[in-house]
């Protein structure tokens, strides 16, 4: 947080987004509009975080062009990402791992489902309620959503952690399984 100039005054609301489909249709004003109505709502600051450098990156900037929300300019390596994450109140995200490094770090997540693998994980987290699609969303509902979140965050992060226990465990059993085949 420090490397990248966030400061830790209030809360801070981590945004994953991403291009889908044609990056020149992308709706750039729809992304805008949730940034002033999570920050408007919730009171907190809103912090772009780019998950695959560089294209994420070079959208976040046509996001955020005059730099009106903090920007994650660094590439960092997956656990800087994830202490990134575990300082944040929430996490807003397209991408698949930005939701899995806030659900690992106990940092409720929201997702803006643009594929079928992000809507499988949210359903896996029991976080349906937390997931819309992400086109043509509404930016003050989702704003709404996110600011209840955060306002029950502490229930949110018991039930999240319930669920990543199990997920772990599974993962755990997959990776035993893999080895025994591999003769490892």
């Amino acid at each position: 947080m420090q490397r990248e100039n966030i400061l830790l005054d209030k809360g801070i609301i981590g945004l994953a987004l991403r291009p889908w489909g044609d990056p020149a249709a992308a709706p750039i004003d729809l992304y805008r509009r949730l940034l002033k109505e999570l920050e408007a709502r919730t009171g907190q600051r809103c912090v772009l975080l780019p998950m695959h450098h560089p294209d994420d990156l070079d959208f976040a900037r046509r996001i955020s062009p005059e730099k009106q929300h903090h920007l994650i300019e660094g590439a960092y390596p997956p656990n800087l990402v994830l202490g990134l994450v575990s300082k944040m109140s929430t996490v807003v995200a397209m991408r698949l791992h930005a939701l899995i490094f806030a659900a690992r770090a106990g940092v409720p997540p929201f997702a803006l489902a643009y594929d079928p693998k992000v809507r499988q994980l949210m359903k896996l987290l029991g976080l349906e309620e937390s997931t819309v699609d992400w086109n043509g969303f509404d930016p003050a509902r989702v704003a709404a959503q996110v600011a209840d979140t955060i306002s029950h965050r502490i229930d949110a992060v018991t039930r999240l952690r319930e669920q990543t226990i199990g997920c772990e465990a599974a993962a755990l059993r997959n990776c035993d399984i893999a080895l025994a085949v591999l003769g490892a």
